[in-house]
């Protein structure tokens, strides 16, 4: 292997353990906060005066659950009870999919619903689950946060479904 080739493998392996730890991957919830441009980017990013649309679009890993620009939508295996376990930093990483008004679903025939983000914004959920966006991700189809600290996956519609296969297989409940 060539040295550029080594030291990209090992900058992405940095990468990722930093994204990993800073969202919760050694078993603790992120709560330094976010810097205020990528708090910013976010903030843009995922929220609309009248709301969002989720809708199923095609990458490579399947159908998942994007926003109305095509954007992957993810869900992170720490959160419970409805409660999104990801802040600070971590939502620096990982944008909640926030919606000023109400969640339109394009397709789907239910599931979405909203929660309150301790900061006060309203979280977009499906099936319970609060979605979010992964920064790494530059344009519809990118699934670049898929398994990231082996706790983040791409939404599907079978997310939380009860009788999905990988819920009676005693797996996540996550179709990936």
């Amino acid at each position: 292997m060539d040295r550029k080739r080594i030291g990209a493998i090992l900058l992405m392996g940095a990468l990722g353990a930093l994204m990993a730890s800073a969202c919760g991957g050694d078993g603790s919830k992120a709560t330094q906060p976010a810097s205020s441009a990528a708090t910013a980017a976010a903030a843009s990013a995922t929220t609309t005066a009248t709301g969002t649309t989720v809708k199923v679009g095609t990458t490579a890993k399947g159908p998942t659950l994007t926003d109305g620009s095509g954007l992957t939508l993810y869900v992170f295996d720490k959160d419970t009870g409805g409660r999104s376990a990801c802040s600070g930093t971590c939502a620096g990483t990982w944008p909640a999919l926030t919606v000023a008004g109400t969640a339109k679903p394009d397709g789907l025939p239910s599931g979405l619903d909203t929660i309150a983000r301790d900061d006060g914004a309203k979280q977009v959920t499906y099936n319970g689950h609060p979605l979010y966006h992964y920064a790494g991700d530059k344009g519809p189809g990118d699934t670049l946060g898929d398994g990231v600290g082996g706790v983040w996956h791409v939404a599907t519609q079978s997310v939380g479904a009860a009788g999905s296969a990988t819920a009676q297989a005693g797996g996540s409940g996550y179709n990936y």
